[in-house]
């Protein structure tokens, strides 16, 4: 599974720190961006405890002095910078010969699909993605977000389980009465939300409501940095890929939520499909 990172690290052991440690987790998860710069009395006052809770807090995470941990979440904002560097870097032709380039195109982006899945899928996905599937079918309503290329997945979410399940809400479409919606969650709901970088407003602004709101937030992420880790119930984070852009264990997730539901909810998600099937070639739908 790799070494794991600094945020990764916190998230392990935030909640069975004492109060002061975790109050200093909470403000490293939220304000991540910065701390690369910030000295042991900087971050001292600007979280609220003092700079004896730092000192134990790194010592807790296994570095040998606050440098290294510094270190570590400077290397988180480089490694985000990267990536888009390696997107632009994909869209470079390497060679003029464009038949042997659409062979090698079509290569790496199989290569490192399968190479993403095989990262994504780990022990702590397969406990997230069955506390995911459980807040699902014990909540009242499935209210889903997604912006910009994520709307992609969050609608396909919407369209699937819709075939068989009633309780999906799209908020996806409604950006001019998308916090009209917000605002009147309610705790017996949940909230699905794609949240990767860049970060929008909007869904960080969505998240803050849902928390206000005691709504159950599940993540969908490729970054354990991400702003709306902390306010999160359930994060699947997914792998990112190095070589070009691609959001394929995003959907695949997606699938494996849809197929999950469907066989918990069976028999009468399979008598739902039927019934849709049966009314669309009545209706002359389809064949």
């Amino acid at each position: 599974m790799g070494t794991k990172n600094v945020i990764e690290k916190i998230l392990d052991v935030k909640e069975k720190l004492p109060r002061k440690q975790k109050q200093l987790c909470n403000y490293l998860l939220e304000n991540y961006q910065d701390i690369g710069i910030l000295t042991v009395k900087d971050l001292a006052v600007l979280a609220g405890v003092g700079t004896t809770t730092v000192l134990r807090l790194t010592k807790e995470l296994g570095y040998e002095n606050f440098y290294d941990l510094r270190k570590e979440f400077y290397n988180l904002q480089v490694d985000a910078v990267s990536k888009w560097d390696n997107v632009q870097v994909s869209f470079q032709e390497q060679n003029p010969d464009h038949s042997f380039t659409s062979y090698k195109t079509l290569n790496e982006v199989w290569d490192e699909g399968v190479k993403n899945l095989s990262d994504t899928l780990n022990h702590h996905l397969v406990e997230n993605f069955e506390k995911a599937v459980d807040l699902m079918m014990e909540s009242r309503k499935i209210n889903v977000f997604g912006i910009r290329p994520y709307k992609a997945p969050a609608t396909y979410l919407d369209l699937m389980l819709s075939e068989f399940n009633a309780k999906v809400y799209q908020l996806s479409n409604d950006s001019d009465s998308l916090f009209d919606r917000a605002i009147q969650f309610q705790k017996d709901e949940v909230l699905i939300l794609f949240g990767f970088e860049p970060y929008t407003k909007r869904t960080i602004q969505l998240a803050e409501i849902a928390a206000e709101k005691n709504v159950p937030i599940i993540l969908f992420t490729d970054q354990l940095s991400c702003p709306i880790v902390p306010q999160a119930a359930v994060v699947l984070h997914v792998a990112v890929s190095q070589s070009h852009y691609s959001i394929l264990p995003v959907f695949a997730l997606v699938e494996a939520l849809v197929l999950e539901i469907g066989k918990r909810t069976s028999p009468d998600s399979i008598r739902t499909i039927k019934e849709l099937v049966s009314t669309l070639k009545s209706a002359d739908v389809v064949i």
